[in-house]
């Protein structure tokens, strides 16, 4: 019986990735969104400037009531969780910034990686704590799930399952001297 609570849940899983990659995928590719990207952004020379920016519409986005309960049985009828859609468009208006960004979630809630350099660090808010990528760099997490969290904060709990896929390696080797 475990075993096929354990197959339906893993069927779930990759049903879940599969949609949250094409939405993702989709809006990248969505010329409307790739504009308004672009224009929201044109005034911000700072890079992280700009992905603060594109945070917190997305957050405001994902903030309005309104829109929260008109999805939330879309969302459930589609496979998709509350934070799914808001962490896709965070991704694609990301990627059409320029940054270098990826989608990435855990049981718990989906959330973006975006690359920050070790100079990006120092103008990161107190809160923000950077991540090590897989292959070596500094991201930051960002979940725009429409309750107010520090940027770049993740809970407690997904920082510790990000820490068992990956042991966490010294920042210090990442960042100028």
């Amino acid at each position: 019986m475990q075993a096929i609570g354990h197959s339906a849940r893993c069927r779930a899983h990759a049903a879940r990735r599969q949609l949250l990659h094409s939405l993702s995928l989709t809006l990248a590719r969505h010329p409307g969104l790739v504009a308004y990207t672009r224009k929201l952004t044109r005034a911000r020379r700072e890079r992280v400037a700009r992905i603060a920016l594109i945070f917190e519409f997305v957050r405001r986005l994902a903030a309005a009531e309104a829109i929260r309960r008109a999805r939330a049985q879309e969302l459930r009828e589609a496979g998709l969780r509350e934070g799914d859609v808001p962490a896709a468009l965070l991704w694609a208006m990301l990627r059409a910034a320029g940054e270098r960004a990826s989608v990435e979630y855990t049981r718990e809630m989906a959330f973006v990686r975006v690359a920050v350099a070790g100079a990006d660090v120092r103008l990161l808010p107190p809160w923000a704590r950077p991540l090590r990528s897989a292959a070596g760099g500094l991201e930051v997490g960002l979940a725009p799930n429409g309750r107010w969290t520090p940027a770049g904060y993740l809970p407690p709990e997904i920082r510790g399952a990000l820490h068992c896929r990956r042991p966490p390696a010294p920042l210090a080797a990442a960042l100028p001297s």
